[in-house]
């Protein structure tokens, strides 16, 4: 029952609707070429109050912030590493057996650390390390040493 969509960040394309109309056209055709799925919906990264107030399809699909899921739909987001509006299971919605959005982010559940701080400060320790171990693993190349080090 679940629905693959583009989650867009609209601040990389200039404010117009025909603009982000566009990108969000190309993305969806982008996404869809990667993962054999047509997106059906867009979800906007940080979303403008415009954006939040647009009431109309963008890039052909309906976004998640249309009045009628925040109407018709429970929505529930760990932004920063907490529940905001309390946790899935406890939301009125679920309870009540109705469709919800539930917006999560691996990092904050798949990163150790007590804080959102230290969750981060850990992401970014292990990807320099994965990146690290990838260049020694797949690249042969003796560095010179600097002469003027």
């Amino acid at each position: 029952g679940h629905h693959i969509g583009l989650h867009f960040d609209a601040s990389l394309y200039d404010d117009s609707f025909k603009c982000l109309d566009y990108a969000a056209t190309q993305e969806c055709e982008i996404l869809e070429k990667i993962s054999g799925f047509c997106p059906e919906f867009i979800s906007f990264h940080r979303p403008t109050k415009s954006l939040l107030s647009l009431d109309k399809k963008v890039g052909g699909r309906d976004h998640t912030y249309n009045k009628r899921f925040f109407t018709d739909f429970g929505y529930v987001s760990d932004s920063l590493g907490e529940w905001r509006f309390g946790p899935p299971d406890k939301h009125q919605a679920f309870t009540a057996g109705k469709g919800m959005q539930v917006l999560t982010h691996p990092i904050w559940w798949m990163t150790e650390g007590q804080t959102a701080s230290k969750k981060i400060t850990n992401f970014i320790a292990e990807s320099v390390e994965q990146v690290s171990q990838n260049v020694k693993t797949n690249c042969n190349v003796k560095f010179k040493e600097d002469p003027g080090a």
